[in-house]
């Protein structure tokens, strides 16, 4: 097929138009072992503007970078009109970006995005955001020898050298870890959270799956918000996102795993882990039927991977210890019902108490997740 000229395409929201978008990636990554396709009806939903909340609040418009004919690229710009509330900013993000290794066609997908910013009165296009802090977000730029944990970010190693071709420059890096039962649950982490429990006398009570679920998640994320307001990109979610969230993720909480901290009553402090269904989820090759369902239940018993996710604590009791104590429970937790290992992320570089902490549990930083930014102007 002879190159010429790439043409950006604005992508309506129909079912077809759509399902073209989700399905590019088999495409780029048809080739790479380390790949988990996304669960296409999963990402139909999300992509939904009658079912995914965030649209009531905010738009997005899909974009496809077309030559001859063929789509060999796509992106997603939008305005998040809560972050940019919240943050007082003039911020467009972009998202879902995939293309071939191909300079003209990045540049053609960016400079549609940066004027469709623009002629919105954005100052700034900032990304990758799928579609914001709390979904898949960053881009992968070291630790490319293995699969993506559940949540996280995986990509071609040549799409950095792609965005910043494009004219956009780093903005934040962020950090993932990754420790085994063994090297985390140190006799010295042991010490600390036993000195926290004698003189805190926290309890673990776990998170109510079948009462009060959405209560007990809006208390978790009032938590998180707290623990990171004033930290790079972060902003609260709405109840009707809460919601939308929740109904997913009751889906996959472990009781045990998936716990308040409470001090003399109050809580204080919430942690989430949960399997890493990417084990599972890689054999479905995006599709639930005939057979993925089935697939992903028969390889989801053998999950022995956690993604450790959200760690939240009031700031009253940030530097109280309560946070060794947590992991402690956490990892001990996690051996006792069969796992293995884990990854805890995203860290951002501009938080050195959470690096600190890390090193501190033995966790060995062995991914980057990278955003970008330019302005419109």
């Amino acid at each position: 097929m002879s190159r010429s000229e790439i043409t950006v395409v604005p992508f309506s929201f129909d079912r077809r138009s759509v399902l073209k978008f989700i399905t590019f990636p088999w495409e780029i990554y048809k080739n790479d072992p380390h790949w988990v396709p996304p669960l296409i009806y999963d990402q139909q939903k999300f992509l939904n503007p009658q079912k995914n909340p965030f649209f009531k609040h905010s738009e997005v418009q899909l974009l496809g970078a077309f030559e001859n004919g063929t789509l060999v690229g796509r992106m997603c710009v939008g305005i998040n009109q809560d972050s940019n509330r919240f943050r007082h900013e003039d911020v467009a993000f972009f998202g879902f970006f995939e293309s071939f290794n191909r300079p003209e066609i990045a540049n053609a997908l960016f400079d549609h995005a940066l004027q469709w910013s623009k002629n919105k009165g954005m100052k700034i296009l900032r990304g990758p955001f799928n579609l914001t802090f709390h979904d898949d977000c960053g881009l992968l730029v070291q630790g490319f020898d293995q699969d993506p944990y559940i949540l996280m970010s995986y990509n071609p190693s040549y799409y950095d050298a792609l965005i910043q071709g494009a004219g956009l420059h780093t903005v934040m890096d962020a950090y993932a870890f990754h420790g085994t039962v063994e090297s985390v649950v140190t006799k010295k982490l042991l010490e600390i959270s036993d000195q926290v429990e004698q003189k805190l006398k926290p309890v673990i009570r776990p998170v109510h799956l079948k009462k009060d679920f959405l209560k007990d998640l809006s208390i978790a994320l009032d938590m998180i918000n707290d623990s990171l307001e004033g930290h790079w990109a972060t902003y609260p979610l709405d109840k009707n996102e809460v919601e939308y969230k929740a109904n997913d993720l009751k889906k996959i909480v472990i009781p045990e795993l998936c716990f308040f901290v409470e001090v003399q009553g109050k809580p204080v402090g919430f942690s989430l882990s949960i399997p890493n269904f990417n084990e599972a989820i890689k054999k479905a090759n995006g599709r639930l039927l005939p057979f993925g369902l089935f697939k992903i239940l028969y390889h989801a018993r053998k999950i022995k991977s956690l993604m450790s996710f959200q760690l939240g604590m009031v700031r009253e009791f940030q530097d109280s210890g309560l946070g060794a104590f947590c992991y402690a429970e956490i990892w001990k937790r996690a051996k006792k019902l069969g796992y293995q290992d884990g990854e805890g992320g995203r860290v951002f570089a501009n938080n050195p108490r959470m690096l600190k902490a890390a090193e501190l549990l033995g966790l060995k930083r062995h991914k980057t997740y990278r955003w970008y930014e330019k302005q419109t102007a």
